[in-house]
């Protein structure tokens, strides 16, 4: 956790699903019915946990992508 901004209050549908170790901020959401994440992190400081993150967000944006039409 690098941030000086950190969401505190959650709109309808979302619920946290990740957290700052050491003070407990909230630094990832999750749409409860639709697939929409969002994440607070910097990627030039990924670990082994941030390369897990990135994996599955790319499955998600795979399975939910469309190809694209040859112009």
């Amino acid at each position: 956790h690098s941030h000086h901004q950190c969401a505190l209050k959650l709109g309808k549908g979302l619920k946290a699903t990740q957290w700052d170790a050491r003070d407990k901020h909230i630094e990832g959401v999750e749409h409860t019915e639709y697939p929409v994440y969002g994440l607070q992190w910097h990627p030039e400081h990924m670990d082994a946990r941030g390369t897990a993150i990135a994996k599955k967000f790319l499955r998600v944006c795979s399975k939910y992508s469309t190809p694209r039409k040859a112009a």
